[in-house]
């Protein structure tokens, strides 16, 4: 379960304060709301002087952005606000009243969300660590413009002139995979893992290269892998069949003898290729050579890992996951650890449910009158006070049986350490494999 921010607000408005709601029932202005209903349930009196913050109107530039309130009309309900919103407000503009600024209530529930850590956690996997994989992007998570026809995967340069998109509902692992369609010839993506992972050509020549990779298209002999050192001569993997389904790394593979001994050779380059007019999607594309012994970890993961586990079968992406003892190249690693809640903003949610809800309220309260005590001078001393109040409520809750959450259980690191270098935190696999 998960609480919206407007939901947030909602609550820390009604547990602090003065709270109203209501929709508009008359077209107004930048500098006006019209309710000449639902805004008389309440003393008017009371409401001047306070935030209207919008929740919903016909035009987005007005979400979620917030005026005080200078003065409402008697007569016809008319909401006044001290300076002009982004656009005019229309009828059926859902709107919130609060005694607090909006804008301060909304950063105490992010600071909320990040100071309950680690008495509550997000329970989270991370799958994108390969092992041994050279490849930035492998999986097609990443996009610099997810504009159709001419998306661009991070990492990841054209071929000629395809048409690329982000595709979400066709793919092997993780939320995208990239469809390429090619049309005056054959065309598609590539990377040159040289430049891109800093492969040392001194060090890899007479190895092997091993490429592996998910294609999916409806035609054969029009999708493959390649594999080039100067740009002109190819290592292929086979075509895909045309099955209309999609074919891994038992079909779709290189094992490619390093070479450099052209006098041009200055690259290692890996190819997603579709031949002219036909269309092909590509997902899970990784490449190695030799043990890569050291990876930066997720941001995200503050704490931990507590678990690390490895695909039990490489041609089974989101099958089994057993815990990791010995390394093996190709194979993603999937990383549990306790994640923060998320910091809401205008659209996102925290994950936390009703029954723990109270206990981010508390702790957002605290920060607001903390906050308010240093922004409002006059009032300073009560705010301080509230701030104290709130504080102890959330100790208290704490305090109570099934409101912290247990601790992630954890692996025996048997192959795995975190290799900590002041902001720097990389997970460190032993041995050789």
């Amino acid at each position: 379960m998960a609480i919206s921010l407007v939901r947030a607000l909602e609550m820390l408005g009604r547990a602090t304060g003065l709270f109203a709601s209501g929709t508009s029932d008359g077209s107004g202005s930048t500098t006006t709301l019209v309710d000449a209903v639902q805004v008389y349930r309440h003393d008017i009196n009371t409401l001047k002087n306070k935030w209207l913050y919008i929740v919903n109107s016909s035009n987005d530039t007005v979400d979620n952005t917030s005026r005080r309130i200078s003065d409402i009309h008697a007569s016809n309900g008319t909401i006044t606000v001290d300076a002009a919103f982004a656009a005019t407000t229309a009828s059926g503009t859902t709107y919130y009243i609060t005694a607090y600024d909006p804008d301060i209530m909304r950063d105490s529930l992010q600071q909320a969300a990040r100071t309950l850590y680690p008495h509550i956690y997000l329970p989270t996997q991370d799958e994108t660590i390969v092992v041994d994989n050279l490849l930035a992007n492998w999986d097609f998570e990443t996009w610099t413009d997810d504009t159709g026809g001419s998306a661009v995967a991070a990492s990841w340069v054209n071929i000629s002139s395809p048409q690329t998109s982000q595709e979400s509902s066709f793919v092997t692992h993780g939320s995208y995979s990239m469809k390429v369609v090619a049309s005056g010839g054959t065309e598609g993506v590539e990377q040159n893992i040289i430049s891109v992972a800093g492969v040392n050509i001194n060090e890899t020549e007479s190895k092997i290269l091993h490429v592996r990779g998910w294609v999916w298209c409806d035609v054969a002999d029009a999708a493959r892998l390649r594999v080039t050192y100067d740009g002109s001569t190819f290592d292929n993997s086979n075509y895909h069949s045309g099955s209309a389904e999609w074919e891994g790394p038992a079909l779709m593979y290189i094992d490619s003898a390093i070479d450099f001994t052209a006098s041009s050779a200055e690259e290692m380059t890996i190819s997603c290729e579709v031949t002219a007019t036909n269309t092909a999607y590509f997902d899970g594309v990784v490449a190695w050579i030799d043990n890569v012994h050291t990876y930066d970890l997720p941001s995200t993961v503050i704490r931990g890992p507590h678990k690390v586990s490895i695909q039990a079968n490489q041609s089974e992406p989101n099958g089994d996951y057993v815990p990791l003892s010995t390394p093996q190249s190709g194979r993603i690693l999937r990383i549990e650890h306790m994640g923060t809640l998320t910091a809401p903003t205008a659209s996102a949610s925290i994950e936390i449910d009703e029954s723990r809800g109270e206990l981010l309220i508390g702790q957002a309260a605290a920060h607001m009158f903390h906050t308010l005590s240093m922004t409002d001078s006059g009032n300073a001393a009560a705010h301080m006070q509230n701030a104290g109040v709130w504080q102890g409520r959330v100790d208290r809750m704490l305090g109570q049986p099934g409101m912290r959450m247990k601790g992630m259980s954890a692996h025996e690191r048997k192959s795995w350490r975190v290799v900590e270098s002041g902001e720097t935190r990389k997970l460190a696999l032993s041995g050789r494999w």
